[in-house]
Parts: C-alpha cells; sequence; structure tokens
C-alpha cells in the first residue's frame, strides 16, 4: 500500500467533512484488509493529516474503539527502542489528544511520552458513504516521526491498527508483536509542492522551495524574501542557505515544450561578475500508479539539462534544479534561464533574473566574561572551571557576551540559565523586528542583564549558562543556522 499525499492549501482544523474542499481530490487508498477502511492523506510544511474513512460502520457508538499508528523512524525494518513511535487514541486522561509512546521491544513500549497530535471522531458522510457514520481524523507534526520536507525525506513506513466495533483490521499483520520486517509494504509519501498564488510566482523560476519569487516576496536589491502573516513559510528578510531547489513556472514549462524546446541552462554569479552554469545533481521520486521510483537528474557532458515532463508525478514537482548553496561563498547572487532545443540552438524565453542573498554562516557566539557583581569584569571562569565559586546572600553574576554575524542575518538571541535540580530561565533575549535594520550584525561585548542588576541565583547547585543565535536564514521551507555556547559553574551561596 503506497498513500501519496496531497498538499493541504490552508491548515485543517479536523472540523472539516471529508467531503468538504480541504479534503478534495485526495489520493484515496484501501487499506488492504477485509474491513472498508479507507485512508485520507494530506500534509502542508508542518503536519500531517490522516483520515480513516469506515464507511460500513453506521453505529454512533465508540465504546472500545481505538486505533494505533506506529512508524519505523529510521526505515531499516527492525524496531529500535527509544526511536520508533506508536501513536494512539483514545486515552480517558487526554481527550482529543492524541498520545505519543516510544517502542523499546516487540510488544513492549514506554508509558504516555507526550501528546504530540490531536483526532476528532467524527460521525459523517464521506465520498464513500453519503450516510452518516464514523471517521477518525487526526493531526500530526511531521517532524514528530522524522519527516523532513527540506532534507527530502518524505517517505514513511506505517503500520495501522484499527479496533472499531469489535473487529479489529490491522496492515501489515501483526506488525507491533512480530517486528517491522513488512512495514515497508505500507508507505506514506509526503507532498512538497505548496499551492502557490500564481501572481506572486516568477515568469520562469516559479520559487525558492516554498517561497515565491516575485520581487514583494524576494526582494531584487537584497535578495532577502519576506513572506505574509500565516504563510506556509515564515521569513521575515531572511537570507538563503542550505540545499536550495528553484522550481520552475508549470504554465511555462508547457508552452516552451510545445515550442519544441527540452534542455536548459542555469546560469548564476555575484550579481555584476562573471556568470557560469550552475551544475548539481539530485533525487526525485516519481509516482507510478502506486509505486514510487528514485530518478536521478544531472547535466549532461555539455552542461545542458533536460527539460522535465509535467505531466510526470514527482514528489518535488516542476523542479528546475536542485544545489547546495554552502559551496558558494556568502554573497548577492543572480540567476537566468537559458532554454535550448534538441539541436542546442538557443530559445527565447520570458526573462527573468533570480537574485538570492546566499549566507551559509551561523552567528558567532562567545561568553566572553562572567564577573561577580561585586568584582565586574574579572573573570570567574579561570579559577572556578571546576571549583566552587561562593557568591554572597546578596552577590549576583554578569555576562559579557557576544552575538555576531558579519552578513547581519541574525535572527534571535537568548541567554538562558539552568539548574542541576531543573530549574531554568532566561535573563537576556532580542531579535529581528521592525525596528532592526535589514542587515542586523547583532551584539558584541554586551553585559547582560541589562541594566546593571546582576542575576542572582537562589540556593548552591550546579548551573549552566547557554547563549544561543538563531539565523535569519532559510532554505525555502523553513528556517535553518543557529549557534550555541554553554558555560557551567557550581555555585555556593553563603
Amino acid at each position: 500500500m503506497v498513500l501519496n499525499s496531497k498538499w493541504a492549501v490552508n491548515p485543517l482544523t479536523l472540523d472539516e467533512s471529508l467531503n468538504d474542499v480541504a479534503w478534495a481530490d485526495s489520493n484515496v487508498q484501501k487499506m488492504p484488509v477485509a474491513g472498508n477502511i479507507w485512508l485520507y492523506l494530506r500534509n502542508d510544511a508542518h503536519n500531517m493529516y490522516f483520515a480513516i474513512d469506515l464507511p460500513d460502520e453506521m453505529s454512533n457508538s465508540t465504546a472500545n474503539d481505538y486505533f494505533w499508528m506506529s512508524f519505523d523512524v529510521n526505515k531499516n525494518g527492525s524496531i529500535n527502542p527509544n526511536l520508533d513511535i506508536n501513536y494512539g487514541a483514545p486515552v480517558p486522561q487526554y481527550p482529543g489528544k492524541l498520545t505519543r509512546q516510544y517502542y523499546l521491544a516487540p510488544s513492549q513500549w514506554t508509558g504516555i511520552n507526550g501528546t504530540p497530535g490531536i483526532y476528532k471522531f467524527a460521525f459523517e458522510g464521506s465520498p464513500k458513504n453519503a450516510a452518516a457514520h464514523k471517521v477518525w481524523k487526526l493531526k500530526v507534526p511531521l517532524a514528530d516521526f522524522g519527516i523532513n520536507l527540506a532534507a527530502m525525506n518524505i517517505i514513511a513506513w506505517m503500520g495501522l491498527r484499527i479496533n472499531v466495533s469489535g473487529h479489529t483490521s490491522e496492515f501489515p499483520a501483526l506488525f507491533s508483536g512480530t517486528g517491522f520486517g513488512q512495514m515497508s509494504t505500507s508507505v506514506l509519501v509526503f507532498a512538497r509542492n505548496a499551492v502557490i498564488d500564481p501572481a506572486l510566482m516568477g515568469p520562469v523560476m516559479a520559487a525558492v522551495g516554498l517561497i515565491p519569487t516575485a520581487n514583494s516576496i524576494i526582494s531584487p536589491a537584497t535578495g532577502r524574501a519576506t513572506t505574509a502573516a500565516g504563510y506556509y513559510v515564515a521569513a521575515n528578510r531572511a537570507a538563503f542557505g542550505g540545499n536550495l531547489n528553484i522550481i520552475f513556472n508549470h504554465n511555462t514549462i508547457n508552452t516552451l515544450r510545445n515550442a519544441g524546446v527540452n534542455k536548459y541552462k542555469v546560469m548564476f554569479g555575484l550579481v555584476g561578475g562573471i556568470q557560469s552554469a550552475l551544475q548539481g545533481a539530485w533525487l526525485n521520486y516519481r509516482w507510478v500508479g502506486n509505486d514510487v521510483v528514485l530518478d536521478s537528474f544531472g547535466a549532461d557532458g555539455g552542461g545542458f539539462y533536460t527539460l522535465p515532463n509535467p505531466a510526470a508525478q514527482y514528489s518535488i514537482q516542476d523542479l528546475l534544479i536542485q544545489f547546495n548553496s554552502g559551496l558558494l561563498p556568502n554573497g548577492l547572487y543572480q540567476f537566468t534561464v537559458q532554454f535550448f532545443n534538441n539541436a542546442n540552438v538557443l530559445v527565447p524565453s520570458p526573462a527573468q533574473t533570480l537574485v538570492l542573498y546566499i549566507d551559509n554562516t551561523v552567528p558567532v557566539v562567545a561568553i566572553n566574561n562572567i564577573s561577580r557583581s561585586t568584582m565586574p569584569g574579572v573573570d570567574v571562569m579561570q579559577q572556578h572551571t571546576c571549583d566552587p565559586l561562593t557568591l554572597g546572600h546578596t552577590e549576583g553574576l554578569l555576562f559579557n557576551i557576544t552575538a555576531s554575524d558579519s552578513d547581519g542575518d541574525i535572527d534571535a538571541i537568548s541567554m538562558s540559565w539552568g539548574a542541576g535540580d531543573g530549574g531554568g530561565g532566561s535573563f537576556y533575549s532580542d531579535s529581528f523586528g521592525p525596528t532592526k535594520p535589514t542587515v542586523w550584525t547583532g551584539i558584541t561585548n554586551v553585559v547582560v542583564p541589562l541594566g546593571g542588576a546582576p542575576w542572582v541565583p537562589a540556593k548552591s547547585c550546579i548551573y549552566s549558562f547557554t547563549l544561543t543565535a538563531t539565523s535569519r536564514t532559510t532554505n525555502g521551507y523553513g528556517p535553518i543556522g543557529y549557534n550555541q555556547i554553554t558555560k557551567m559553574l557550581y555555585i555556593v551561596k553563603s
């Protein structure tokens, strides 16, 4: 069984009926068991939305009904303790919550370890039966079970057990008790292509990942992206980094293919510098009926790429090129596309120059100095790396810190403390916003807490002090990049 996801245009609340437009055109799959059970799958950039449709279950009673959904997170066909996951519902003490437990061995689990998802039981009609019947719907963060759209980790191996009206259906059979050896026959494939407003697409290069390339989104002057509030990918004057996918404008592909175009080159270089052909190779999952095939792509000896068939169903639909931007020095780059016919003759095409600021470095972070409030600036770390530090009853600590980025792409800075007994908190934070310049380089040699009042520990304990700075950089699917440093002290209150 292969269940291919479709992109959810808007986040689902789970109140939507399976007849609603939110579930329309889903690749519905019958669960390969004796019972009449149908499965629906959708996703957005953050969540999986899964529905279990039971068109023959006409009773509204839910007594003893439940389901399990297990994942072989690393897809190795074996149960890996404290890694592989089982979700379940309902659990009386967590109404509406999808509970999580980890496998320890076949038929052995941890106790409930968090409630990362939600579920809803509905009694309603569906495309499989207009009369009201039982339907389960659930929502789980993709990252919770190892799905990462940006890293091309879009395949999940699943086991599903459903107990309804006293009848149990399970596929693969006995997956939780005899191991995960057959779980590769039950595959979920998650969609990576968002539904992007055509008005925001460039005429040739429509998007970088999920971020459209219109000048109102990616500034041609700065090469940084800003998306609207609530968009799939939050970006606030964000630079680009990591592995980047540049997506074709689908309508342009069709027009060019009909005009005899079957090859292209992607030209790139620093703005104002020499332009050369970009070379990259990538893999892309192609759907063939109820199966998936992993295709490989790359330039030929002449540096030409073959124009993809827009009718083929790929996981990354209309992928122009995928490349590792980490191989490029940081800076402002421009990208253009040239199209050719089979005789390698250049063919006229819509004009578009895409400008991206590439930044693959993380902020520099340093706790330069930790000093007593009674002796500002005198570092205590050298003398008390391992030895106890004794502080007076009202005496506290001051921290001289640096969190800087020469490219100006810092998103947030925070300084926090943690105690050996589990306590903790924050005593400094700052973040990018309207009052900050587009190029915000952060802070250097700033003493915190601000205002001169020291951080005062409440009791004797081992304490950790962590400075974190996150980057305002995206790969088109989400933020990437951060740096962190931690210092520890054994503090004794006198």
